[in-house]
């Protein structure tokens, strides 16, 4: 069986643990790291720390997973730089359920194309990015570029709300994540895909 050898960065706590849990029940070859040389590199952490890392996978050629959200214009453009020589794996949100269910929504804009559209995230107030990644990554999904309203709780995991209205109706499509265990199943099939591949930048869409 090939062993393969990961590194964290960032993205400690729960999900990590709960790596650590999957890997030797159901991903036995999938073993974490403290070595210099991995296999793979799993980034979550501020975009400072997230671009640093990248920087040092970049100069040992080490593949990456990045999951970091918040980045401007110039500083995703060093990230593009990076997968010019090697593979990255970049998604705003590695929940494949919540990529699923967007993706198979989209189809509602067609028939709602002459309603309004708006959106609105709830996230923890430890989340430093607004809107979220995910926001984004949703408006990418649809095609469409409508505004997100942006709220902050304590002990919230992340909700995302899209409204079509007019002045007769409002429909809500909705998602609540209810564990962040929900994020692993897309972590192992990122890890899986990208130390196959050579240089460049992937996503969902390309699996």
């Amino acid at each position: 069986m090939l062993m393969i050898k990961i590194k964290i960065k960032g993205f400690l706590g729960k999900i990590s643990k709960y790596l650590k849990k999957k890997f030797k029940k159901k991903y036995k070859n999938i073993v974490l790291s403290k070595n210099k040389k991995n296999d793979c590199k799993i980034i979550f952490s501020s975009i400072k720390k997230s671009i640093i890392s990248c920087k040092k996978c970049y100069k040992k050629s080490i593949p990456i997973v990045l999951g970091t959200t918040g980045f401007n214009y110039r500083e995703f453009k060093q990230i593009v730089l990076f997968s010019k020589k090697i593979p990255i794996f970049f998604s705003s949100n590695f929940n494949v359920e919540f990529i699923k269910f967007f993706s198979y929504t989209k189809n509602l804009i067609n028939y709602f194309n002459k309603f309004k559209i708006k959106g609105c995230e709830i996230h923890s107030i430890s989340k430093k990015d607004s809107p979220s990644g995910s926001s984004f990554l949703i408006k990418k999904i649809f095609e469409k570029n409508f505004y997100f309203d942006s709220i902050r709780y304590k002990n919230i995991l992340g909700e995302h709300k899209i409204i079509f209205f007019n002045k007769k109706n409002l429909f809500k499509i909705s998602h609540k994540i209810l564990n962040k265990k929900c994020y692993i199943g897309g972590i192992v099939k990122a890890i899986k895909y990208i130390i196959k591949k050579k240089n460049g930048l992937y996503k969902f869409s390309d699996l």
